[in-house]
C-alpha cells in the first residue's frame, strides 16, 4: 500500500513540475498625481523568500498583501494543475515625471526568479482633451454632457514623412475619462493610396494610458501597417463607432425602502451611448528617387539579403538538379520579385516553385520569399549559370542597394540515352512523360451488348418509369414543407433562442473551469444579447437597454426588468474589466441563467 501511495505523490510531484514557471509585474502604464493605484507580482508556482522592490518615487499605502488560488484536474489519466500566488502593493502618485519600479524576486521549485520592471507615467490631470465625441440620438439630453473630451477617437502613426513602399505604423484608439462598456458597429476608414497588412492584437481591452497631462481609459481599436502605393499627400481617413460609457448618478430615493438602505443620495451606474469619431490625418510620401535606380527594380523597399545555392555541381545528362533562390528581410515583401535567371539554352528549366513566409509585427512586416527552380540538362558539356540580381531601396541609407549572387558552374556528363533513362531524382508529377506519348489500345471493354437487346419495355425501363413521378412527388411536397417552415422567420427564431442560449452557457461554464476568465466574459455576453435578439426579433445592431425594457414591459413588473437591465450592465462591464474584484465569474454565470429563466417563465404565462 505504501508503495502506491508513494508512485502515487511522484506522479503528482511530476505533474506539478510540467508547466513552466513564470513571475511577472503588472500596474497601469499611467496615472496622475494624486491617484493610489495597485502593483501586483504574480507566480504561477507555490513560491517563498519573495522579496518586493523600493518605492522611492511614490507614497507607500501598504503590502505586500498575499493571496493564493490553486485547482487540478485529472482528465483520460493526463492531469493538470494551477497553481497561483500574487503579491500586491498600494501606491500613491505624489510628483509628476516617468519612474520605473525595479523588479522583484521570489524563489519558486528550487530556482530564484525574477520579475519584470515596470514603467509608470503620472502627468498632473489638468490638460483638457479635444472633443470629437457626440451623444447618440438615444441619450437622454439631461443623463450626462458627453461633450469637453468625455470620449474621443484617435489615429495615430509612427511617422508623417516617408517613401514609396515604406512601411508606417497606425494606431487606433479611443480615449475616455469614464469606463467603457461596450464598443460596436466599427467602421473602418478608408486607405486611399496605401496597402495595408493588419496586425493581430487580440481581444479589446481597457486601459489606462496618459494622454498629454491626463490619464485616460483607453481601448486599442486595431493596429495595422500601411505601405504607400504612390507618391503625394495622401489620407488616412475617419473611423465611426457607436460606444458606452459608464457614468455614476446621483438621485434621491423613490421610496422609504431606498431612504433606509442607502440614506438620501442613491447612487447608481448608467451607460451612455456615445458616437465617436476620429478625425482625418495626412502623410508626406516621397517619390523613389531617379538617380542610380538599377534597370531590374520592381518596386522592393526595406532591407533584404539574398542567398541562391543548387544542390550538386556535376551529374548526368537528363538527371536533375534543383536550384534555391532565397530573399529575407524586412519590408514591402509582397511585392518582392526576382528577374528570371539566364539558363543556359541545353537547360529544361520549370517554373518556380514559390513559398512564401512573412509576419507582420509593430516592427513591421518580416519575412521573405524563396524559389525553387527544377532543371534538367539536355546536352553534355560544362554550363555556367550567371549570377542572380536584385535590387532594393534602402529607406535608412536613401539609396538603392543590389544583390548579386555567385555563378555557379555545372559539369554534365554523357550519361545513358535519354529513351532508356528514368531519374531517380526527378519528381515524376513534374517531369513530362518522354518516353511514351501515346497510351496503350485497350483490348478488353464491358460495353458490348447481346444482339437485338432493346432496353425500351425491358423491366429495368418499366421500374423507373415507376419511380420517377413517386419520387418527384415526395420532393415536392418535402421542399413545401421546408419553404413554409423556414418563411416563419421570427417563430424559428424565438424557439432556437433558448437552445442557442445554453449552448454558448456550456461553452461559457467550460471557460470558467479552465480559468479563460476573458473568453469566459465574451461568451455570456454573446448568449444574453443573442438570446434577446431571437427572443424578441431584433437585430443585434438595433437592440439597447431601451429596447428591452420596452419589450420586457407588458411581461414584467418594473422591479425585475430594472434587475435584469443592471445584470446585462454588469456582463457588459465585466467583458472589458474581466480583472474587477466586484464582478465575480461564478456569479454572473448565475446571474445569466436567471435572466433566460424569467424571460422563458413569461413568454409561458
Amino acid at each position: 500500500m505504501k508503495r502506491y501511495l508513494f508512485a502515487i505523490l511522484v506522479f503528482i510531484s511530476l505533474g506539478l513540475h510540467s508547466q513552466k514557471t513564470t513571475f511577472t509585474a503588472t500596474g497601469p502604464k499611467a496615472v496622475e498625481i494624486g491617484e493610489t493605484f495597485q502593483i501586483t507580482y504574480s507566480v504561477n508556482a507555490q513560491g517563498n523568500k519573495f522579496s518586493g522592490p523600493t518605492f522611492s518615487d511614490f507614497d507607500y499605502l501598504g503590502g505586500p498583501f498575499t493571496s493564493s488560488s490553486s485547482s487540478m484536474q485529472i482528465i483520460n489519466g493526463n492531469m493538470t494543475q494551477s497553481v497561483n500566488q500574487s503579491y500586491t502593493y498600494r501606491l500613491r502618485a505624489n510628483k509628476k515625471g516617468t519612474f520605473t519600479i525595479p523588479a522583484a524576486t521570489i524563489t519558486a521549485n528550487g530556482k530564484q526568479l525574477k520579475s519584470n520592471t515596470l514603467t509608470i507615467q503620472v502627468v498632473d490631470g489638468t490638460t483638457p482633451s479635444p472633443t470629437t465625441s457626440t451623444p447618440n440620438q438615444n441619450t437622454p439630453s439631461a443623463s450626462v454632457d458627453v461633450g469637453d473630451g468625455l470620449i474621443f477617437g484617435r489615429t495615430s502613426i509612427n511617422k508623417k514623412q516617408l517613401y514609396v513602399g515604406e512601411p508606417i505604423l497606425v494606431t487606433q484608439k479611443i480615449y475616455s475619462e469614464k469606463p467603457i462598456t461596450n464598443v460596436q458597429n466599427y467602421k473602418e476608414p478608408t486607405y486611399t493610396g496605401f496597402w495595408k497588412e493588419q496586425i493581430d492584437i487580440g481581444e479589446l481591452k481597457l486601459e489606462r494610458e496618459a494622454l498629454g497631462n491626463k490619464v485616460y481609459n483607453s481601448v486599442t481599436l486595431q493596429k495595422m501597417i500601411l505601405f504607400a502605393q504612390k507618391a503625394g499627400k495622401l489620407e488616412i481617413g475617419s473611423f465611426d463607432l457607436d460606444a458606452q460609457i459608464r457614468v455614476t448618478k446621483t438621485r434621491k430615493p423613490r421610496d422609504q425602502w431606498e431612504l433606509w438602505m442607502y440614506g438620501n443620495q442613491v447612487v447608481a451606474n448608467e451607460d451612455i451611448p456615445v458616437k465617436v469619431n476620429s478625425p482625418k490625418i495626412f502623410v508626406d510620401v516621397k517619390p523613389l528617387p531617379e538617380t542610380g535606380k538599377p534597370a531590374n527594380f520592381s518596386g522592393l523597399v526595406g532591407k533584404f539579403t539574398m542567398s541562391a545555392k543548387i544542390d550538386r555541381n556535376t551529374l548526368e545528362m537528363n538527371d536533375a538538379i534543383t536550384m534555391s533562390i532565397e530573399v529575407t528581410g524586412s519590408g514591402n515583401i509582397d511585392l518582392l520579385s526576382i528577374p528570371n535567371p539566364e539558363f543556359p539554352t541545353d537547360f529544361e528549366v520549370y517554373d518556380p516553385k514559390t513559398t512564401v513566409s512573412a509576419e507582420t509585427t509593430v516592427a513591421g512586416v518580416r519575412g521573405g520569399k524563396t524559389y525553387e527552380y527544377l532543371i534538367i540538362p539536355r546536352n553534355e558539356g560544362s554550363f555556367v549559370i550567371p549570377p542572380i540580381k536584385v535590387s532594393y531601396f534602402d529607406t535608412e541609407l536613401k539609396k538603392y542597394i543590389e544583390l548579386k549572387s555567385d555563378s555557379f558552374l555545372i559539369s554534365v556528363g554523357k550519361g545513358h540515352s535519354l529513351t532508356n533513362t528514368s531519374s531517380p531524382t526527378v519528381n515524376q508529377n513534374q517531369v513530362k512523360l518522354l518516353s511514351n506519348d501515346i497510351r496503350f489500345i485497350k483490348t478488353k471493354t464491358s460495353l458490348w451488348k447481346p444482339i437485338k437487346y432493346h432496353y425500351f419495355n425491358s423491366l429495368g425501363h418499366l421500374i423507373l418509369v415507376l419511380i420517377i413521378p413517386i419520387l418527384f412527388t415526395f420532393l415536392f411536397l418535402f421542399r413545401k414543407k421546408q419553404t413554409i417552415r423556414q418563411s416563419d422567420i421570427v417563430s424559428l427564431k424565438n424557439k432556437r433562442a433558448t437552445k442557442v442560449a445554453k449552448l454558448r452557457l456550456k461553452k461559457a461554464d467550460k471557460l470558467l473551469k479552465a480559468n479563460d476568465n476573458s473568453g469566459f466574459y465574451e461568451e455570456i455576453s454573446k448568449a444574453l444579447w443573442g438570446y434577446l435578439s431571437d427572443k424578441f426579433n431584433l437585430p443585434l445592431s438595433t437592440l439597447s437597454m431601451d429596447n428591452v425594457r420596452e419589450k420586457l414591459n407588458p411581461r414584467l413588473d418594473t422591479t425585475q426588468i430594472d434587475r435584469i437591465v443592471n445584470i446585462l450592465n454588469d456582463c457588459e462591464f465585466a467583458r472589458f474589466a474581466p480583472n474587477s474584484d466586484f464582478y465575480q465569474p461564478q456569479e454572473l454565470y448565475t446571474l445569466t441563467l436567471e435572466i433566460i429563466s424569467t424571460i422563458e417563465k413569461s413568454f409561458k404565462s
